[in-house]
């Protein structure tokens, strides 16, 4: 199933029109290899990219096809440039996430079974089980 809305009302819309997939008479994606790739990144922008990156595999090196007198061009270089924009365009929409920062994120993280134990904690170094150190009998600090 093929279908676009220029009212930009889903990620699948506005992915569509970045691609320049909105001629109904030349469909390059159906709506649902569009809603997966969606699902696979991490914006609109690099699915679209990712996109591109297929129409650019597609195209397999032909760049012409004549069939009697009809003759179709392909350019795969203005895809590929399209996904090289999309894809640094999209590296700047990423939101990095630290996670612990706020106390409701590490209260979160604490009661999460599923998360893994950090391998660093707080008095790490610290083993009560361990004597003191031993201070030498002429230790000039002990014997004021």
């Amino acid at each position: 199933m093929w279908s676009y809305d220029p009212g930009m009302g889903t990620d699948k819309d506005k992915v569509r029109f970045l691609v320049q997939d909105t001629n109904t008479n030349k469909q390059l994606f159906q709506d649902q290899e569009i809603i997966w790739v969606i699902s696979t990144e991490d914006n609109i922008y690099t699915a679209a990219a990712m996109l591109c990156d297929q129409l650019v595999t597609k195209a397999g090196g032909v760049s012409k096809k004549t069939i009697g007198d009809l003759s179709i061009s392909y350019n795969p270089a203005f895809y590929r440039t399209l996904g090289g924009q999309l894809r640094a365009r999209g590296a700047g929409n990423q939101v990095p996430y630290a996670g612990g920062i706020s106390v409701g994120d590490k209260e979160a993280q604490a009661e999460d079974i599923a998360s893994t134990s950090p391998s660093i904690v707080r008095n790490l170094d610290n083993n009560l089980a361990a004597p003191g150190p031993a201070l030498p009998s002429n230790n000039p600090l002990t014997s004021i």
